[in-house]
């Protein structure tokens, strides 16, 4: 079985701008209480963004194993 992987996801901010994130520079996921989250990136920088924590997890497993 061969698995494509992709290193970056497209998500958006809590301003409406839509950017890609590198996987790999993601430290973690935690969900803010209602449809908000913050993404934890490598260096201490918190980014906040409209997708649910679930959802922007989706995303990272869909990347990370070619889905």
């Amino acid at each position: 079985m061969d698995i494509k992987e992709k290193n970056t996801i497209r998500l958006t901010d809590t301003d409406g701008i839509e950017f890609e994130i590198d996987i790999d520079a993601v430290d973690g996921v935690v969900g803010t209480g209602g449809s908000g989250t913050d993404i934890c990136v490598a260096g201490g920088e918190r980014i906040s963004v409209k997708e649910t924590a679930v959802g922007v997890m989706e995303k990272i497993v869909r990347a990370r194993f070619g889905i």
